[in-house]
């Protein structure tokens, strides 16, 4: 027979239970961050991989054609995005087969509705796994230009993209020579690798520039949700062929006070280029760093605190700037 006092100690007491679940809750505690750490650590990876892919299908584009395609086209009969060109080589043919290449890529602009179900599609390897809202759907976006012309149409968002150019205003406050600002990927033109003139291995071809058609500054998300100067973001948006690199205050705030197209009044700081703004520079929701793909192939990672000057450098194609490391 069993003891009285012993048949009363076979369970815990409340206060055991407390202490195991505050030892457990301090377990949790420590283990989150390092579990959060690694899976933005196999995120970034991937994300690194899809700009290696994108890399890829650039190389094999210019081995067909002699030439990368356009950064995107503004025409007005048959608006397209940067990421079009590419479907054949990222093995989206039927994609590509079933898209109308004379027609707008959406309906809003007068497109087929084959082109905007290619438009809405969302395409894993243009998307950034440590974005937020990654698997959102397509996106509605308005463009509104000077008040004389809007268009409203669907699209599915990349995060990555490139860009066309420095701006004037970035080249006078990072001191940068003004000969030729253009990137290697502009709208409506193909350029070769041979125009490259500052070197495959010093010029950007795309960029993380995630988080589009919603507007980022440092790490927040702003109103009014959707940006002029970076475009929607979509990967087959026309829009997203125009992102320029302005440059911004390092809390992401806006550099002019006036409308889009008008000098900028008054003069503003432009010291950050990375993770700042998506309206106005890289992006990404990497700690500290954003990617880049660059024309040999390569992808390079660009700390939140590289200077204008350095980043500028790389984006222009021809304009003569000495790189350090």
């Amino acid at each position: 027979m069993v003891p009285v006092r012993a048949r009363l100690r076979a369970g815990f007491t409340l206060i055991e239970l407390l202490v195991v679940i505050a030892i457990i809750a301090v377990l949790i505690g420590l283990l989150l961050p390092a579990v959060q750490k690694v899976r933005e650590a196999a995120s970034r990876m991937r994300c690194q991989n899809n700009l290696k892919q994108v890399g890829l299908a650039y190389q094999n584009y210019h081995g067909t054609y002699e030439r990368f395609p356009v950064g995107g086209s503004n025409s007005q009969t048959a608006p397209s995005g940067w990421g079009l060109p590419l479907l054949l080589y990222i093995e989206e043919d039927n994609l590509y087969k079933t898209y109308t290449l004379t027609a707008p890529h959406a309906l809003g602009v007068g497109g087929p509705p084959n082109n905007q179900a290619v438009t809405s599609s969302s395409i894993k390897i243009y998307i950034c796994p440590s974005r937020p809202g990654a698997n959102d759907p397509p996106y509605t976006y308005t463009l509104v230009f000077f008040g004389s012309f809007t268009a409203t149409w669907s699209a599915s968002a990349g995060d990555y993209g490139p860009v066309q150019g420095v701006s004037n205003g970035l080249a006078t406050y990072a001191n940068i020579p003004t000969a030729s600002l253009a990137g290697a990927l502009q709208p409506d033109k193909s350029n070769r690798i041979a125009d490259l003139i500052d070197g495959t291995s010093n010029t950007l071809l795309i960029g993380e520039i995630a988080g589009r058609p919603n507007l980022w500054r440092a790490g927040v998300k702003s109103s009014p949700p959707q940006t002029y100067h970076s475009g929607a973001g979509g990967w087959n948006d026309a829009t997203t062929s125009n992102f320029t690199l302005n440059g911004s205050p390092s809390d992401g705030g806006p550099i002019c006070t006036t409308l889009p197209g008008a000098p900028c009044a008054p003069p503003a700081t432009r010291n950050c280029v990375v993770n700042c703004s998506n309206e106005y520079g890289l992006y990404a929701f990497h700690p500290g760093i954003a990617h880049v793909l660059l024309a040999d192939g390569s992808v390079r990672g660009f700390a939140s605190s590289t200077p204008p000057g350095i980043l500028a450098s790389f984006v222009t194609r021809g304009n003569g700037e000495v790189i350090s490391e």
